[in-house]
């Protein structure tokens, strides 16, 4: 496929049929858009060489969001007042030992989940793995098998695998659409992404997890490139363990923790393979013998990382508006950005598209958005770092 992007330069060159009107269309859009003014709350000011992408177009919010401005003035809080002179006073008086469950409870209403069901701390990755060992752990006597969505990022199909190795089961990929009918009586868990990290399709979260749960085997979800951008509805849905990262739609930073989900019924069955000190019914006992604490705080492990956990609460407390309020947020256009996107709304320099743009993939049903690897400021784009 050509490297050569397939829009007229901007220098010297007729205008693409329709492109004026496409741009009085997106600026009426623009004007009419009820969140149009929570971008004022992010730092999306171009960087000196503008490789970063100019400030009116940034399209890589899977791979990492922007920054919400205060946030550093809250970093600059915590490493000198909360660190520098209160210490390990911290710990209590500016609550650094109850962050996991509370910025948890933060994140909980954009994902559908009521309060004490989600715990932030750790990577996607381990997150990942206490929620499949611990699913294996519950499901059924008999089990032989976890499926794993056969698109998923790789990091998961990994995890999987290692944990199948781990309690003796097999792991058989399959396609989303397909988990209805090859799940069976024999499948412990599955574990599927909420959105296609290549693609941008949406898969039925709803759907998906009936078909599980009418087999008997658990609903496992990453919802790393939906939280924070779509609605999720895990209570609602009755879903099972899932996993996210807060440094893509929740702008919780590079190097934000990631969360685990735990269903309210689900979690005085739930073992985690590492019991830690932090996730013990009574951590300073300093008992040599493990007893795992009451509901979500088994999901922790270790002593939370600091000021690093203060961030996710910047970014999730300002995205939750435009998931769960309805209206044109709340559901997929395609039809939006392509029609200006191939008439020639990049062509002045904002964007350029170093491949040829397919919209009728991005017109499947249940597409949630494009990534990068279609859409990069001035070059194609590599696949976004995850873990």
């Amino acid at each position: 496929m050509s490297e050569t992007p397939e829009f007229p330069e901007a220098t010297g060159r007729t205008e693409p049929a329709g492109a004026r009107e496409q741009a009085v269309r997106a600026a009426e859009l623009d004007a009419a858009d009820p969140l149009a003014a929570v971008r004022d709350r992010f730092v999306l000011d171009p960087a000196p060489d503008h490789a970063s992408g100019d400030a009116d177009v940034y399209l890589d919010g899977n791979s990492l969001g922007a920054l919400p401005r205060g946030v550093a003035d809250r970093i600059a809080d915590v490493i000198t007042r909360e660190w520098g002179q209160l210490r390990i006073r911290s710990w209590n008086e500016s609550g650094w030992w109850t962050a996991p469950e509370r910025i948890g409870d933060k994140i909980a209403p954009l994902i559908g989940a009521g309060p004490g069901r989600v715990v932030v701390g750790d990577s996607t990755s381990v997150n990942l793995f206490k929620a499949l060992i611990g699913g294996v752990r519950m499901a059924g006597k008999g089990c032989t098998e976890i499926l794993v969505d056969a698109t998923t990022f790789p990091t998961d199909g990994y995890i999987a695998r290692s944990v199948a190795r781990m309690t003796g089961l097999a792991v058989r990929p399959v396609e989303p659409a397909r988990i209805a009918d090859e799940v069976t009586e024999r499948t412990a868990l599955a574990l599927v992404n909420h959105v296609d990290y290549r693609t941008g399709r949406l898969n039925d979260l709803p759907g998906i997890t009936h078909a599980l749960h009418s087999a008997g085997a658990l609903a496992v979800w990453d919802l790393c490139h939906s939280a924070g951008a779509l609605p999720v509805g895990l209570d609602a849905h009755h879903v099972d363990l899932a996993v996210g990262c807060t440094y893509k739609y929740l702008n919780g930073g590079p190097g934000s923790p990631a969360y685990l989900y735990i269903r309210e019924s689900l979690q005085e069955r739930f073992e985690s393979p590492l019991p830690g000190w932090n996730s013990h019914a009574d951590p300073f006992a300093m008992d040599p013998t493990y007893a795992p604490a009451d509901g979500i705080l088994r999901g922790r492990v270790g002593t939370p990382g600091h000021p690093v956990a203060a961030r996710p609460g910047g970014g999730a407390g300002g995205l939750g508006r435009g998931v769960h309020r309805g209206g044109p947020h709340q559901e997929p256009r395609p039809d939006r950005l392509f029609p200006g996107v191939r008439g020639g709304l990049c062509a002045a320099g904002q964007c350029a598209l170093p491949h040829a743009v397919r919209p009728p993939v991005a017109r499947q049903p249940g597409v949630a958005g494009v990534f990068p690897q279609a859409l990069r400021h001035g070059r194609a784009g590599r696949h976004p770092a995850r873990r």
